[in-house]
């Protein structure tokens, strides 16, 4: 029974550890644009630059506004260059909508139309970004000058690469459940230099802890 209650006890207290290291570190990285009414949520734009044409990022798979590093900064002096986090990642809202593409793609571009972010825009998007980024040059071409495409992601790629995943044994992702327990309990926290080793860059963890590293994202990866 004492050990039970032990265990119970340091269980607990890594729960109750996690929710007040979260809120503090929530505080300590303040979201470096502005929240966005995107149609019922508000999604976090960073905008840099200015001038035409409008430089659009869409980051990848469980990627962030965060991804792109020094590219926005180095593209500035030449045009408006637009970064965002989709709906549920770091610093916007949580979403009600289903997340499908087409509504992806509506919420950002009105975002947009909201800030008065004109076009022509320049979609760049990398990897599952760059589906978005194909999307949204689709349903908007009147407004789209061009399209740049990162190692983008085919839309049959999961068809393409299952019997290959397969034969190599890839396991894939640790499942969403075992994330959000290593996030909740504090053990990702605790545990980060090893967890995230080759991983993440030492001086990026606590953003990584804090802002990207949220229990909301790990089951859209979207």
């Amino acid at each position: 029974m004492i050990a039970l209650a032990s265990m119970t006890i340091a269980i607990g207290s890594g729960f109750a550890y996690e929710a007040i290291a979260s809120n503090q570190g929530a505080r300590d990285y303040p979201p470096p644009g502005k929240l966005v009414d995107a149609g019922g949520y508000e999604l976090h734009l960073v905008k840099s630059g200015g001038g035409s044409p409008t430089i659009v990022l869409e980051s990848g798979s469980g990627e962030t506004s965060l991804s792109w590093r020094d590219i926005p900064t180095d593209l500035a002096p030449y045009a408006t260059v637009v970064t965002y986090d989709r709906a549920g990642y770091a610093w916007s809202e949580m979403a009600s909508s289903e997340r499908t593409g087409e509504n992806i793609v509506r919420e950002l571009y009105t975002a947009l139309k909201k800030e008065g972010i004109q076009g022509p825009y320049l979609m760049v998007g990398h990897s599952l970004g760059g589906m978005y980024a194909r999307l949204f040059a689709q349903t908007y071409r009147d407004e789209v000058m061009g399209l740049v495409l990162v190692d983008a992601r085919p839309e049959n790629e999961a068809q393409d690469t299952k019997t290959i995943l397969e034969e190599e044994k890839f396991a894939g992702n640790p499942p969403a459940s075992t994330l959000k327990l290593l996030k909740h309990s504090g053990i990702l926290r605790l545990l980060q230099n090893d967890l995230l080793k080759g991983l993440v860059a030492e001086e990026d963890r606590g953003q990584f802890i804090n802002i990207i590293a949220t229990p909301n994202c790990y089951p859209k990866l979207l």
